[in-house]
């Protein structure tokens, strides 16, 4: 006869593409059934046609009642992981968010921030906002900090450990070890957005006996059919460096405000000391919430002490925009800005007062989704029109980008780190691109010879044993 209590737990995750990042998990068990989300990420629009569905999804009824959850675990601080959190408790979470203390010192900014661009769309669309600051009050009142490599357990029969994540200052990948009177454990790992090195600070191997547990594991596939030696090309120096020999005036750098910021910064202050870039030439820093984050990479947050003056020679941070634009266009100069697509933030601005310019340059450094201003721009040959929010401009002005920054792994990386752990059991691919997603498993098939492989946020939730994938279930409603 068969055990009628055996442990399973079911892995279901929402989101189909990119953003929107949650993993809802179910743990049926004897003593009574654990409820708990992996993240709780805002949906940003894939192209432009779908701006106006991705801004909505943000509004469906979750898959579940927030209510039922017992906790949150989130890997990181970027909004398409952590931008939802403000919403379960409106909806009725009442709950504990757990994550690493650097995540906590940084959440507050990011939902915030967050709450103010919502209210600018929900204005804009005509429509009450998703939530407001008093919900961000709500959620940030109930997050836990935990150190990593330390085990907690958020309920009983749960354990919970948080290790190092390259891929930002605070990630953590995060193991979860699951009992049941009369069963072996069930053993997590969610690797959220996983990178293998920060220059912030240093990452150490996961200890061995995590690598010997047996695993299930939930990773991302954001380059699920890119190859390392197919992206890391460095071109951005270089690029920096001819613009100025050529005498370009304005170099614009559109950056993502937390981790991608401060590393320009280092990057900047890097090729000075190489004698590649003038100190002379005064660089600017703009972006409110890029500047916090930089005040705390300086005084607060837990990175490498040499890391600490990051910050390149004759360098300022912003505080009247208009002022810097109309200023001296003659004089040699480098803005780096807020947002790295060019969507947000002051990035547009200086766009529109310098797109026409044969004399400026702009250098992206993020991917560029389809629809979004830095893509249109990248793709309109020069001389051509091009619409900067609705106002048409001639693009004069150089225009580049690069990927040599990404914090995501590319998928032979993944691969790489997934090698050292000595008992996979299956994988969940979720955080991308579904043929993204479907070439990694191919691929996690072929190097690893492992057959248990799901690919998540297709509308099916995946019911796991200690061993295997026992059986996937049609989920009733289909959010993706």
């Amino acid at each position: 006869m068969g055990n009628r209590y055996r442990l399973s737990v079911d892995i279901s995750a929402e989101n189909r593409n990119v953003t929107g990042s949650l993993t809802h998990v179910s743990v049926h068990r004897k003593e009574g059934d654990i409820h708990f989300l992996v993240d709780c990420g805002i949906y940003y629009p894939e192209n432009k046609t779908e701006e106006e569905t991705e801004r909505n999804k943000n509004y469906d009824s979750f898959a579940f009642k927030p209510e039922n959850l017992d906790f949150v675990l989130l890997t990181h601080v970027h909004a398409d992981h952590c931008g939802r959190i403000p919403l379960l408790y409106k909806r009725g979470f009442y709950h504990k968010v757990y994550c690493t203390p650097d995540t906590s010192a940084l959440l507050g900014y990011a939902l915030y921030d967050g709450a103010k661009v919502m209210a600018i769309n929900a204005k804009r669309d005509n429509k009450a906002p998703l939530y407001d600051t008093n919900h961000v009050d709500k959620a940030l009142l109930e997050v836990v900090p935990e150190e990593f490599e330390e085990t907690f357990e958020p309920c009983q029969g749960v354990k919970v450990t948080f290790f190092k994540n390259a891929h930002l200052i605070g990630a953590a990948i995060i193991l979860v070890q699951i009992e049941s009177e009369g069963n072996e454990d069930i053993n997590l790992m969610f690797l959220g957005d996983y990178h293998k090195q920060n220059i912030f600070f240093d990452v150490p191997e996961l200890p061995s006996w995590v690598k010997r547990l047996p695993l299930h594991v939930v990773t991302e596939a954001t380059y699920g059919k890119v190859d390392s030696k197919d992206t890391n090309i460095p071109v951005f120096c270089n690029n920096i460096e001819r613009w100025i020999q050529e005498g370009k005036k304005t170099i614009i750098i559109p950056s993502l405000s937390l981790g991608r910021f401060q590393q320009l910064a280092y990057v900047l202050k890097q090729m000075q000391e190489k004698g590649t870039l003038d100190r002379n030439i005064p660089i600017w820093f703009d972006g409110n919430l890029g500047i916090k984050y930089c005040n705390s990479f300086e005084h607060t947050l837990h990175i490498s002490p040499e890391m600490r003056y990051f910050m390149p020679y004759n360098s300022s941070f912003v505080t009247d925009r208009e002022a810097l634009i109309n200023f001296n266009r003659r004089e040699q100069k480098i803005i780096v800005a807020t947002s790295g697509n060019a969507n947000y933030g002051p990035v547009p601005e200086y766009i529109s007062a310098y797109v026409e310019a044969t004399n400026a340059a702009i250098h992206f450094t993020s991917f560029l989704i389809p629809g979004c201003l830095g893509n249109r721009l990248l793709n309109t040959e020069h001389g051509k029109m091009v619409s900067v929010h609705s106002v048409m401009k001639r693009k004069m002005a150089d225009v580049k980008t690069t990927q040599e920054f990404s914090g995501h792994a590319k998928r032979d990386e993944s691969v790489e780190f997934l090698k050292k752990l000595e008992n996979i059991r299956s994988i969940h691919i979720t955080h991308g691109e579904v043929d993204a997603k479907e070439s990694f498993a191919e691929y996690c098939r072929e190097q690893l010879g492992i057959k248990d492989i799901a690919i998540a946020g297709m509308g099916y939730t995946m019911r796991v044993d200690r061993y295997r994938i026992v059986k996937a279930v049609r989920e009733k409603e289909y959010f993706g």
